[in-house]
């Protein structure tokens, strides 16, 4: 959408592939994720544990697909088992993901448009949307309403890729 009005930011289309396991004995509540990321996982009343799994896994958005690859199900488990040692032998029964926007330096699009007048962005947000949602709304209805909002976003502005794009190492690593 943003080319649409001369300014370009290059997203691509992928997913954290995301699993559940059959019901286990209660271990943990109510949820646990690692400081890396690596592990981020919730344990249902039934016993399931869901996980959101990483590396992440291309998608196409156009087709409106996400496969997981098994290896990357895999993997998952391996570190899930690893902060659980209880779960590494309990099977999973199903697996998924969805398609979110990426851009290379794992940092959203936020704010005005450079070129043209009373368009913002909000895009990109590299799976963190519902985490920083609030404040971003609340960012965009200020400089709406009030012209202007009092939170710095400069290092979410578009036009930081007028130039070659910083890639995030967490980028490299998933991605490369």
């Amino acid at each position: 959408m943003a080319a649409c009005f001369g300014e370009t930011a290059p997203v691509f289309a992928a997913g954290p592939p995301q699993f559940v396991t059959e019901p286990v004995p209660p271990l943990f509540t109510p949820s646990l994720q690692t400081i890396d990321g690596s592990v981020i996982a919730r344990q249902t009343e039934r016993g399931n544990v869901i996980l959101a799994g990483y590396p992440r896994t291309a998608a196409d958005a156009i087709a409106n697909r996400a496969p997981v690859p098994p290896v990357k199900t895999l993997a998952a488990m391996r570190a899930l088992a690893r902060v659980v040692p209880a779960l590494a032998h309990s099977h999973v029964i199903r697996v998924w993901s969805g398609i979110e926007g990426y851009l290379p330096d794992m940092i959203p699009v936020i704010g005005p448009s450079l070129t043209t007048p009373r368009l913002f962005h909000a895009f990109g947000f590299c799976g963190h949307g519902f985490q920083i949602g609030p404040g971003v709304g609340l960012c965009l209805s200020e400089m709406i309403i009030d012209g202007a909002t009092p939170t710095p976003l400069d290092p979410f502005s578009i036009g930081r890729f007028r130039s070659e794009a910083v890639v995030s190492d967490k980028f490299r690593q998933e991605f490369d």
